[in-house]
């Protein structure tokens, strides 16, 4: 009867330690994907950044083109 109510202890407690184990891997993985959905954000925001400066310096050049024009 001893022997019965410590391996239920001992199923108890590995199952908690299993449970335990499993919630760690789960949040672990969320923030894993938390976290590369915010560096997906910041690439895709570098790379808007780069885009616009392109654009600033296209229209640089052409306003520096259209002022060398003789009127």
């Amino acid at each position: 009867m001893k022997l019965k109510k410590e391996l239920r202890a001992v199923k108890e407690i590995n199952e908690q330690a299993r449970r335990e184990r499993e919630e760690q891997d789960m949040m672990k993985k969320q923030q894993a994907e938390k976290q590369a959905k915010m560096q997906e954000q910041a690439n895709a925001l570098q790379h808007q950044q780069h885009h616009v400066s392109g654009l600033d310096k296209a229209q640089s050049d052409l306003l520096k083109a259209v002022s060398k024009v003789p009127t």
